[in-house]
């Protein structure tokens, strides 16, 4: 669907055409994005600079999108108020992880999409694609790397 200018305003979106505009415009950032060479520490020490103090980082993405270290160190400074991981390296975390101890992060163990919903999808995506694949046909979720 799309909108007019006016009606983007009116939900307060706004295209930013560089990320550095995003980021420092935003109050939430949500990195949504895969795990490639381009995209490996996309977010470090550089861009969570960028950010508002009052911004909330979530990644949702996997966990070497975010430079851990630099967010740790973001985080201890204050240059962004808060962050939500439903992705972090490792995993799992073991007890003494760094972001764990502050009480303005959540991490969770990669299962921010686990409801009962998405879990009956994704079970009947797997058993098309083995029936599928068990009759000699092309799976049509086949990832090719």
């Amino acid at each position: 669907m799309f909108r007019t200018e006016s009606e983007k305003n009116a939900v307060g979106a706004t295209y930013c055409q560089r990320m550095e505009d995003l980021l420092q415009r935003s109050d939430f950032v949500m990195v949504v994005v895969n795990l490639s060479p381009h995209t490996h520490k996309l977010i470090g020490a550089k861009e969570l600079a960028m950010m508002k103090p009052s911004s909330t980082l979530i990644n949702i993405s996997r966990g070497f999108v975010v430079d851990q270290d630099a967010l740790v160190d973001a985080l201890q400074k204050k240059l962004i108020r808060a962050a939500a991981l439903d992705v972090a390296y490792p995993e799992p975390q073991p007890r003494d992880y760094s972001l764990l101890s502050f009480t303005n992060v959540i991490v969770l163990p990669h299962l921010g999409t686990d409801t009962v919903e998405t879990t009956q999808v994704m079970v009947e995506r797997m058993v098309t694609n083995a029936l599928v694949t068990l009759t000699g046909g092309q799976p049509p979720d086949e990832v090719k790397a």
